[in-house]
């Protein structure tokens, strides 16, 4: 599981990591701290267990971390994102049955997901996070940096995916397809976060679907809490 160098950011490496190779991985506990802290709600964790770290990317699901290169081991990480499954059938509402205490009953759009990498249109970037506490990492680019390498990522995917696929059937002649009679896939992408972070995504191009308030508690929330939903469509070419 070794780093590349990132070119734009000299200084830092990053890797892409699987649900098998995160939970290998020797950052893993940092990576669940850092985004505990970055996602802190009163005594909410994010993440309450190392397992939950994994388990949140499922079959399909990458996480992508960066750390500094002069941390020879790679055991704490600086930046990081997710991408993973979001079941299309919950709509807008990211939270299911809530009890008075708040706890929740159901989280919608944690479901697993379809086996097979090309039914899946509905993609949800989650745990996007820097570390706190050092004033070096602000405004450096590095949580869009990771978001965008997971979009790549899935791209490259897909593509390596329908070529197996492709392969596999040899249903269809490659005599019969060309550039230009190419279909497009389209697939959306889901954020969920509080209402204050809603501007950042719109500026990366998502758009507002859903605003809810929840009441005190959820999410070890210390006061009403709004979560917005955002979502942003974009396409994938199919040979």
């Amino acid at each position: 599981m070794a780093t590349s160098p990132i070119a734009q950011f000299p200084g830092f490496s990053g890797t892409l990591l699987d649900s098998d190779q995160l939970r290998a991985h020797p950052c893993l506990k940092s990576l669940q701290i850092m985004v505990n802290d970055a996602f802190r709600e009163g005594n909410h964790d994010r993440f309450p267990t190392l397992d939950a770290v994994s388990a949140t990317l499922g079959t399909h699901g990458r996480c992508i971390v960066i750390f500094r290169d002069t941390d020879v081991d790679k055991i704490n990480p600086v930046a990081t994102a997710m991408i993973k499954y979001y079941n299309p059938a919950v709509g807008v509402d990211p939270i299911g049955v809530i009890h008075a205490n708040g706890r929740i009953e159901s989280e919608h759009g944690y479901d697993s997901e379809p086996a097979d990498l090309l039914s899946i249109t509905q993609w949800e970037p989650a745990a996007v996070a820097i570390l706190q506490g050092d004033p070096s990492l602000r405004k450096l680019g590095l949580a869009v940096y990771c978001v965008d390498q997971l979009e790549i990522d899935l791209m490259k995917r897909l593509e390596e995916a329908r070529k197996n696929q492709s392969a596999v059937s040899g249903a269809q002649s490659r005599s019969h397809t060309s550039a230009s009679s190419a279909k497009v896939q389209k697939l959306t992408l889901w954020i969920r976060a509080k209402q204050h972070l809603a501007p950042y995504w719109e500026r990366r191009g998502y758009k507002l679907v859903h605003t809810k308030m929840y009441p005190k508690g959820i999410w070890g929330s210390q006061a009403e809490l709004k979560i917005v939903t955002l979502k942003r469509d974009m396409l994938s070419s199919i040979e």
